[in-house]
């Protein structure tokens, strides 16, 4: 089996990927730190567990894996992963506990596994790393008690610079144009892709890869987008389901196209629902109550569909620019945490609070004489 065979042993054989595994690395070496726990998380083929493997093995991690053939109860939890939870490795070493397909946990067979491994997450003396194709179906009580980094899905030329690794080492007769096309049928799946190619043999062309059955890829926003403004319908809402996005990103998608696309006197019924889904993003960061992202969901896609009663112009879709503007004022807002951490320090406060002296200083800063004498 390919797939086994050419399985990543080293981080350059990591393709796609480079950002997030860095993050991964970083985050190892700075543990512990606010959370005990990882969460890993992407659509299927991305290569989170290859990295993981990756990492233990660069890094000298022993590995405790507790994945899908095993029952995941409360008893198995505790029994495995709470052990090696606190327990130590040889030779003074720590050892890295992988959870893989987190988000499958539950059902009869691991009744109690979420409630045994919450507890966990909070007293371990090794670093815990959890594997999930979708976060949003662990529950709260895992989620508010992990650090996330998200694995994306891998472009098409990711997966064929892997693709002609192979074909070289195994001395596959297939050409660049060939492994293109295969990659770009794979959705982002680097094991289907790998899987594909051993399937057709040692000599490959381009009629081969048509025959066989493309894999059905996530949707971009732009067909989310696409079935909000013209559908006319809440069934718009099932196009989300696939869209790889939070609601938070999907919402201001929504306002940046919505008054572009249309009639203005269709607007105000849609910036209503908006602000309705806005409401319900904010429970959810304020109660940490997750499942009210359904609602703000279906307020956004569903209710904004509705409204468009009127001629609607086309015009083609852009980014917000809220992420614009995060990215022009990424060093400023930088600066600005630093110096409120340093203010927090001063005032025995957290970074959120001093930001409440910002004005003070500022002023301070202006008018040397005059902030001297608040000082004093």
């Amino acid at each position: 089996m390919f797939n086994e065979a050419y399985k990543p042993r080293r981080f350059k054989e990591i393709h796609g990927q480079n950002k997030p595994l860095k993050e991964v690395i970083a985050w190892l070496n700075t543990w512990p730190g606010d959370n005990m726990a990882l969460l890993i998380h992407g659509p299927p083929g991305s290569g989170k567990t290859a990295a993981v493997y990756v990492v233990k093995s660069e890094m000298n991690y022993d590995l405790i894996e507790l994945n899908t053939s095993d029952v995941r109860n409360a008893e198995t939890i505790n029994k495995v992963v709470g052990n090696a939870a606190r327990s130590s490795a040889l030779f003074q070493g720590r050892k890295l506990i992988l959870i893989d397909e987190a988000d499958n946990i539950g059902g009869r067979s691991d009744m109690g596994g979420t409630k045994a491994l919450a507890s966990i997450l909070d007293d371990t003396n090794n670093p815990i790393i959890l594997i999930a194709n979708d976060p949003y179906k662990l529950p709260d009580s895992i989620r508010r008690r992990v650090d996330t980094i998200r694995f994306n899905t891998l472009r098409p030329a990711s997966i064929r610079n892997r693709l002609r690794e192979i074909a070289d080492a195994e001395g596959i007769d297939v050409d660049d144009e060939t492994l293109e096309q295969l990659a770009g049928q794979a959705g982002g799946d680097m094991r289907a892709a790998i899987n594909d190619l051993e399937s057709l043999g040692d000599t490959v062309q381009g009629d081969d890869v048509e025959r066989l059955r493309p894999r059905d890829s996530e949707r971009s926003i732009f067909e989310g987008l696409t079935a909000v403004f013209k559908s006319k319908s809440t069934e718009c809402r099932k196009t989300f389901y696939d869209v790889d996005k939070p609601p938070e990103e999907i919402m201001f998608w929504i306002d940046e196209n919505m008054p572009k696309i249309y009639d203005p006197r269709d607007v105000p019924c849609a910036y209503n629902y908006l602000s309705r889904a806005d409401v319900f993003l904010g429970r959810v960061q304020r109660r940490q109550y997750y499942r009210f992202w359904a609602y703000a969901t279906d307020l956004m896609t569903g209710g904004v569909s509705i409204c468009h009663q009127h001629h609607a112009s086309f015009t083609r879709y852009e980014a917000p620019s809220y992420f614009k503007h995060l990215g022009r004022t990424k060093a400023r807002r930088k600066k600005l945490k630093e110096a409120w951490r340093k203010v927090g320090r001063k005032t025995h406060t957290s970074r959120y609070d001093a930001r409440q002296y910002h004005t003070l200083i500022l002023n301070a800063c202006r008018d040397p004489e005059q902030g001297r004498a608040v000082a004093r």
